[in-house]
């Protein structure tokens, strides 16, 4: 049977709800008409033998077309959040770069700090260049983890709920969505990152975490109340429950964890005079 979603048009043959948006399924009263299959023929060569028997060869997708079309996608999310809530599984490859792409910049900022810091305070010492350089990859490689560790966090704690709830959107679905929200705090980290350079330590930082923040608790929040409008009356509590659950994990892993690390910073910042 032929079924589309109330609420986005969306297709599929069986279920009571949409795989992409979670609203209600009906039967489509314009079923699709059986057609010729098609080829795209901007990625098609076709090519006649000397027998006169024609072969179909698919040309690869340029490189370039697919960072194009990230960045066209990126941008259009960093305009407008609302959008991700319409992501489906399709986007689940570009889901994991925008997350990604959020860590690593958190950890560059966060190295960039730390760097701007130490040469400010000591470059005008008597202590060469060289020893007072903070070591690039064991920071931003630990720092960008963390990162990841959080966000992982923020899905868990939304996906626990959301399942709880019985929406019935995959977890590709949903990791689309997710990593679409975030797109806005990959952009206020890369302003950080900014204002690291220009000296403005104490905004970078508070725009550093509080982007961090934002993606742990208040995104799976928002996300949670979206997704289960159509499948749960408790839909309030369960976008409570998201965070909350995040903050325990999150106490857990602080705790065991980042605290060492910070410990860590601490140490190798005290090696230093002046700190």
């Amino acid at each position: 049977m032929d079924l589309i979603c109330s609420q986005c048009n969306h297709k599929q043959t069986e279920g009571n709800f949409c795989e992409e948006c979670g609203g209600k399924l009906v039967v489509n009263p314009n079923p699709p008409v059986a057609s010729e299959p098609s080829i795209n023929e901007d990625h098609v060569q076709v090519n006649m033998s000397s027998g006169g028997v024609a072969t179909v060869s698919r040309s690869p997708v340029k490189t370039e077309n697919v960072f194009s079309n990230y960045f066209s996608n990126f941008v259009t999310l960093a305009k407008n959040p609302t959008k991700a809530f319409k992501a489906g599984e399709g986007d689940f490859a570009t889901g994991l770069i925008s997350l990604a792409l959020f860590a690593v910049v958190f950890g560059f900022t966060i190295y960039s700090f730390l760097d701007s810091i130490i040469s400010d305070h000591l470059g005008s010492s008597f202590i060469p260049l060289e020893q007072i350089s903070v070591p690039f990859f064991e920071v931003f490689s630990r720092v960008a983890f963390f990162a990841l560790v959080f966000l992982a966090i923020g899905f868990i704690s939304m996906l626990v709920m959301v399942k709880i709830a019985k929406s019935p959107l995959t977890a590709k679905t949903l990791i689309s969505q997710f990593s679409g929200l975030v797109v806005p705090f990959t952009v206020v980290n890369v302003i950080a990152l900014i204002l690291t350079y220009i000296g403005a330590f104490n905004l970078s930082l508070i725009l550093l975490f509080g982007s961090l923040f934002f993606v742990t608790y208040i995104v799976p929040a928002l996300l949670t109340m979206e997704v289960t409008r159509n499948t749960s009356e408790q839909r309030v509590y369960a976008s409570i429950g998201a965070p909350v659950i995040a903050m325990i994990i999150a106490y857990i892993f602080i705790s065991n964890t980042v605290v060492d690390y910070l410990r860590q910073v601490d140490e190798f910042l005290s090696s230093f005079p002046l700190f």
